[in-house]
């Protein structure tokens, strides 16, 4: 789906999908040099595994990052 996209598509899609999930952790601020490397990682990831949706996709990075974090 992203993939496939404009490079300004795929950078409107991650901001919208930055906000959805942070609106779902109740999560009311936006940090945007992170939004931007995750914009990045989310297209990277797209690109290498294009029968992943974008929704799965943002799981993926969200644990990785989650562990990554946790060392």
């Amino acid at each position: 789906q992203l993939a496939g996209t404009y490079q300004e598509d795929a950078n409107f899609l991650g901001v919208w999908y930055s906000g959805w999930y942070n609106g779902l952790g109740k999560k009311s601020s936006i940090n945007l040099p992170r939004v931007r490397e995750g914009i990045h990682e989310l297209i990277v990831y797209c690109k290498a595994n294009q029968g992943t949706t974008i929704i799965k996709a943002i799981d993926v990075l969200l644990k990785a990052e989650k562990v990554r974090t946790a060392r």
